[in-house]
């Protein structure tokens, strides 16, 4: 059937899927059970601290801010037990979009800032476009919609860079949108 990991895998999968379907319960219960199998192999952890890291993702946008830090702070000790630079710049970042949510903007630069340097150490061209995307929600968030404008360009760059079409037409209508706000319409 395949191994405990693979399987923790697909239940990650089907969490993501659950959850963009509007099935909540059913999202929580599925990435929970991926945690259950990613523990069956010790051999996995950085599989375990991404299961966290979605637990973690859902419970904030569930608005359970506690059980959320929670969870995110068990992929970041993972993370740092693994010494694996990726997870931890992945982790960095969850860590600055949890920040973002809460409007913490101190906290949430600093780790987008953790993460920025270790995705541009390790060539993650499109995770550094991630974060710059999640530095310039923060920025649109808080008013400071000129510093957005440059963060969403500096992500629109690297997505281009990279032929992600998907995101690169999710930069453009966050430009878009950013542009009304600011009244330009020309």
């Amino acid at each position: 059937c395949g191994s405990y990991s693979q399987i923790g895998g697909l239940l990650m999968d089907l969490g993501d899927i659950y959850y963009k379907q509007g099935f909540t319960d059913y999202s929580r219960k599925t990435y929970h059970l991926s945690v259950d199998y990613y523990e069956k192999d010790s051999y996995n952890r950085k599989g375990l601290a991404n299961s966290f890291q979605a637990i973690a993702s859902f419970y904030a946008k569930e608005k359970e801010f506690d059980v959320a830090r929670s969870y995110i702070s068990l992929a970041y000790k993972l993370s740092i037990q693994e010494n694996d630079s990726l997870l931890i710049a992945e982790t960095y970042r969850k860590l600055g979009d949890f920040y973002c949510f809460l409007a913490i903007r101190d906290s949430s630069l600093m780790y987008y800032d953790s993460a920025l340097l270790l995705f541009k150490s390790l060539g993650h061209q499109l995770k550094a476009a991630q974060t710059f995307f999640g530095i310039a929600q923060l920025k649109e968030n808080t008013g400071a919609y000129k510093d957005a404008y440059i963060f969403f360009q500096k992500s629109l760059m690297l997505y281009r860079h990279n032929n992600d079409k998907i995101n690169i037409s999710k930069c453009l209508l966050e430009i878009a949108k950013l542009f009304e706000k600011m009244g330009k319409y020309s």
